[in-house]
């Protein structure tokens, strides 16, 4: 997802309860160039044996549930979330 370092990581995503990629992620990648639109929803049981080094969340779902994010939201998370990731690996 995060092309930014597509030559340095490998990036997951997966959730408590999949469904389908959801049409306001779908746009608001794809306003910066990333095209999620062939992902499927995953859940985090396909990969409980694998090995991470950093996991991000982005709701606490053990707390819980996730909220609905509607329009503008998902692109305030989606910018949330890379200004943290380029904030960490710079």
């Amino acid at each position: 997802m995060l092309h930014y370092y597509e030559d340095k990581y490998e990036v997951f995503s997966a959730g408590t309860k999949p469904s389908v990629v959801n049409k306001n992620a779908i746009k608001v990648m794809k306003e910066i160039g990333i095209d999620i639109s062939g992902q499927k929803s995953k859940h985090v049981n396909e990969f409980i044996n694998q090995t991470f080094d950093i996991i991000i969340t982005v709701c606490d779902n053990a707390k819980e549930a996730c909220p609905v994010f509607l329009g503008k939201v998902f692109r305030e998370v989606r910018n949330q979330i890379k200004d943290k990731i380029t904030d960490y690996f710079n």
